[in-house]
């Protein structure tokens, strides 16, 4: 089966994000937070604005299009497959040394920063791919 590829600005007007936004009072919240005063202070926003060549030189936008574009189970599954080979080094590599043990957790530490972030773009991608307006 075929997924139908999403086309982000279309997808966050029917998605209605905008009113979301609005309705979860977002932006007045950060407002109140003092975060962009705070930001501003710090030069945030200016280096932020130094680094957009550099996001366009990378195809940020074209790129962040086709990650939208990818299953969400797919997803999930390269996740899946990222636990299940943590568990596996924990299971095959022996606890006989301290340098073993040293090695399955950096193996462990690494796999599990793998799965998260798959798992959280399959939980952003099922959103994005949904056809129900956004309740933030």
């Amino acid at each position: 089966m075929r997924m139908q590829k999403v086309d982000l600005l279309d997808k966050v007007e029917e998605l209605q994000v905008l009113t979301a936004v609005s309705n979860a009072g977002l932006l007045s919240k950060v407002e109140q937070s003092g975060l962009l005063s705070t930001l501003e202070k710090q030069g945030a926003l200016s280096t932020v604005e130094k680094l957009l060549p550099l996001a366009d030189d990378l195809g940020l936008i074209s790129t962040t299009e086709k990650l939208i574009n990818i299953s969400p189970g797919t997803l999930n599954a390269g996740g899946l497959a990222a636990l299940a080979a943590a568990a596996g080094i924990v299971a095959a590599v022996p606890d006989d040394s301290a340098a073993a043990v040293v090695g399955q957790g950096a193996g462990v530490v690494a796999l599990a920063a793998v799965a998260v972030p798959l798992f959280v773009g399959a939980k952003i991608n099922s959103i994005i791919q949904s056809n129900e307006p956004l309740q933030l």
